[in-house]
């Protein structure tokens, strides 16, 4: 058996899910720049076809004015008041508590994301990106395989000497 060690995500945190690897002994998983910084990218609020969404972002406090709904490839932002509007978009947002309610007027066909920047350097922080070691192991098996050494007179002798030496 081989150990090694895995590196796992521990939370949710935009794109990433608990439980993907990103890295290990002996090999590279998916790895999230934004993991461990205060930005959050791609965070899902609602499934395609919803038009009145009401959701709570992951991640507070949100900083006013980071706040992005991604709508069908249409980035909608805040005011920085906690207000949200755009072409076909109106809602609002709590920043504190990260509460959302956004009406779309067409029902998009992807499913909707959030992207924003969260407060993550006053105490106390709401929300801290975890990561799970754990060691694991990867059996090794023996196999069997035939070859065949085709070497030159020169090499024999060669070899030859040498043994000689030794003995």
């Amino acid at each position: 058996m081989i150990n090694y060690i895995q590196y796992d995500y521990g939370s949710n945190k935009g794109k990433t899910k608990a439980g993907d690897m990103f890295a290990s002994s002996l090999n590279m998983g998916v790895a999230d720049p934004n993991y461990s910084t205060s930005a959050i990218d791609g965070e899902m609020i609602a499934a395609a076809g919803t038009t009145s969404i009401s959701a709570t972002a992951s991640w507070t406090p949100i900083i006013p004015g980071t706040f992005g709904v991604n709508v069908d490839g249409t980035i909608i932002t805040d005011d920085g008041a906690g207000n949200i509007t755009g072409t076909g978009v109106t809602g609002t947002i709590d920043y504190a508590t990260g509460t959302l309610a956004i009406t779309l007027t067409n029902a998009p066909t992807q499913d909707v994301t959030a992207s924003y920047t969260y407060n993550n350097e006053d105490v106390p922080i709401n929300n801290v990106p975890e990561v799970n070691l754990k060691i694991t192991s990867l059996p090794v098996q023996a196999q069997s395989r035939k070859m065949k050494a085709v070497y030159a007179f020169d090499a024999a002798y060669e070899l030859e000497k040498e043994l000689t030496k030794v003995a």
